[in-house]
């Protein structure tokens, strides 16, 4: 009824229509192609197009079933396998399927199975998705070590510069980024991205008068229908550089001047970048903004270097000045919702009741799947207090993205705040398993023990802390009111020394140092740093109580009960408090700041 006809060339005009359809995002139209392909001859190219139209229409359980049976062979077959399976938290299996891929492009030239004419993807990129894997496993020193060779190989990937810098390994990042290491990055992709013997389909004349012209003709020729985009901007590169490719065949590549220049500017950029982050990863900030802002205008005002700086004053406890970095930031990028999380803790910071829920309004109207949109609703209903709200929207949160750390601390500082304890601990230390070298989730951690008058772990956390930014003066602080508790008052007194040398405005400091040079009967000194105290918080009750108690022990009793009184109209609740009584919690810090990380 159908007629004779050729399975083989049948399927390849399927599998070709399929390609043409996936180019244009149709991915429904391009899965059904691929069936109607694959009935006609079963191939692994075809089985593979199939899946990767299941992947990119986020169909993960189709895209895997299409692999599992049979396994692939081909190098991007695998390759393909591997990245479903670490989208789907397969972690152990993206793995092995890595490993495979490889150890096939380890293979000598010429030897690796994969399908003619088909681009392999580059060693640099299996690397990466080998350290990603070994990272959520907890294997850091293999993470680096993949993070690292990929780097190596490609100067252009960028993301393994933050994680490197990330997992504190900044040592490795150092001479990535030289021009010699892209120069010849570069050569060698005009080696490797020499076109194939043999393309998807049979090459007319008209297509290889194509590939044979001139730069100038290039663009306005249609790329073929059987070529994917990526592939099409592949052969545009590999087409502008034809007429050097051929009279340099053999030779170093050198590059002519505009090539080498553009090169080392790429490279001057890139290092500037990687010294910059790693100098916000370590937590000296301030050096971190002069290195920013030292690169070119033109990159210096793009969202994400603009994000990265508003952290630094973020970091640096800069609040005023991190929001309208982040404020610029969102403006040249409104659709971007990386960085948005922190933006709203520093607007929670700030007390910006009106902007906060404007911006999760924003965020949750733009993608209602997005983690940190719902991140960020949660710090909304914490500023109003209502905790029982923002738990759920940081679970919420935390639904659509398991590994999102900062919505695990957050979510534990709301439980901490009605007293959850057991809680918050577990939320902290999912947090940690996630990013061991986040500094903020040992220190709420610790400010918990704190408060459960668990010194040792306590102590535990905040030196853990400290490690990780020396340069906090709050986890110094919190040092320091660990062994105030523990009425170790000379080393107390050291640490809130510490904290003030690194921020000489921190009023918590400021008060617990009054209070310990008290305990050591150093009372004009400790009345001296709490009177110019009060000029800067005037309306925390705290600081009245302690000079009235000061005065009394200096048994200058009209002083003492004048600020009990103004003590007592600030707050009326501790009326019938005694005037000599201890009166603070060591872990209420909330004297001018809070501790939202």
């Amino acid at each position: 009824m159908f007629g004779n006809h050729d399975s083989q060339v049948t399927a390849t005009q399927l599998k070709n229509a399929a390609q043409s359809s996936l180019d244009a995002y149709n991915y429904e139209n391009a899965i059904f192609l691929c069936e109607r392909s694959l009935a006609e001859q079963d191939s692994e190219q075809t089985r593979c197009l199939l899946a990767k139209c299941h992947f990119l229409n986020r169909n993960l359980t189709a895209a895997y079933g299409v692999l599992d049976n049979p396994e692939p062979q081909t190098v991007n077959g695998l390759w393909l396998k591997a990245r479903v399976c670490w989208d789907m938290d397969k972690w152990h299996e993206a793995e092995e399927k890595l490993l495979c891929v490889l150890a096939l492009l380890n293979e000598p030239e010429g030897s690796i199975n994969d399908t003619a004419g088909a681009p392999v993807v580059p060693k640099s990129e299996v690397l990466w998705l080998l350290g990603e894997v070994t990272n959520r496993t907890n294997r850091v020193q293999k993470a680096i070590k993949a993070y690292s060779e990929a780097l190596e190989f490609n100067p252009y990937m960028w993301k393994c510069c933050e994680r490197l810098a990330d997992l504190g390994a900044w040592q490795c990042i150092e001479g990535k980024f030289s021009d010699s290491a892209a120069q010849h990055y570069y050569a060698k992709r005009l080696k490797t991205d020499e076109p194939a013997p043999k393309a998807r389909a049979p090459l007319t004349s008209k297509t290889t008068a194509s590939i044979n012209t001139t730069p100038s003709n290039i663009y306005t020729t249609p790329p073929n229908v059987h070529t994917s985009a990526n592939n099409a901007a592949e052969n545009l590169f590999r087409n502008d550089r034809s007429c050097q490719r051929s009279s340099r065949k053999g030779a170093p590549f050198t590059g002519d001047n505009a090539t080498s220049k553009s090169i080392s500017y790429i490279m001057k950029i890139f290092r500037t970048l990687a010294d910059g982050y790693s100098q916000v990863s370590k937590c000296s900030c301030k050096e971190g903004i002069v290195i920013l802002r030292s690169l070119p205008k033109i990159q210096v005002n793009t969202a994400w270097v603009q994000r990265l700086i508003a952290k630094c004053y973020y970091e640096r406890g800069e609040y005023v000045v991190s929001g309208q970095t982040y404020e610029y930031a969102r403006r040249l990028a409104p659709y971007v919702h990386d960085g948005m999380d922190l933006y709203s803790t520093v607007l929670w910071q700030l007390r910006a009741t009106k902007e906060l829920s404007g911006l999760s309004h924003q965020l949750t109207a733009d993608n209602k799947h997005s983690a940190i949109a719902w991140c960020v609703v949660g710090n909304a209903f914490s500023l109003q207090k209502d905790h029982e709200s923002a738990q759920v929207f940081f679970e919420r949160a935390i639904q659509l993205d398991p590994h999102y750390m900062y919505a695990y601390t957050l979510l534990g500082m709301e439980y901490e705040a009605i007293d959850a304890f057991d809680k918050a601990k577990a939320c902290y230390l999912k947090a940690a398993r996630i990013s061991p070298r986040y500094y903020n989730v040992w220190n709420a951690l610790g400010q918990t023990f704190l408060r459960e008058e668990s010194y040792a772990r306590a102590t535990s956390c905040f030196v853990k802390a400290h490690e990780l930014n020396a340069n906090s003066s709050i986890i110094a602080c919190n040092l320091g009111n660990v062994y105030l508790a523990q009425k170790q008052y000379v080393v107390a007194l050291n640490h809130f020394d510490l904290a003030l040398n690194i921020d000489p405005k921190n009023a918590v400091a400021t008060y617990y140092k009054g209070k310990v040079l008290n305990f050591l009967g150093r009372c004009e000194e400790a009345l001296v740093l709490l009177l110019d105290l009060m000029d800067v918080a005037p309306g925390e009750a705290k600081i009245y109580y302690l000079i009235s108690k000061i005065y009394r022990e200096l048994e200058r009793t009209n002083d003492a009960a004048m600020y009990l009184r103004w003590a007592r109209d600030l707050d009326p609740q501790s009326a019938s408090r005694p005037i000599d009584s201890d009166d603070d919690d060591v872990a209420d810090n909330d004297i001018v700041e809070d501790d939202n990380p």
